[in-house]
């Protein structure tokens, strides 16, 4: 019995370990898929539209500026 908690130990440790180099999760393992970048910015887009009261006619403005605000977030505009 105490000789399979040990190898459970090791394989715990074993996968909790960083890759080589000591470097964890690259920026395009973090990165939101295609679709759940369309997602924030959506949702990003109606929060600023009712920022401002739904007003209408101003639709393609408040996505522009959430795909700004959110790549922008996410690191992927400088």
């Amino acid at each position: 019995m105490k000789a399979k908690s040990a190898t459970v130990a090791k394989s715990k440790a074993h996968s909790s370990a960083k890759p080589e180099g000591g470097v964890g999760t690259t920026q395009a393992e973090s990165l939101p898929s295609p679709c759940q970048l369309e997602q924030l910015i959506a949702e990003e887009a109606y929060y600023l539209a009712e920022q401002r009261g739904f007003a209408p006619d101003n639709d393609l403005a408040d996505w522009l500026q959430a795909e700004a605000n959110v790549k922008g977030r996410l690191g992927l505009i400088h």
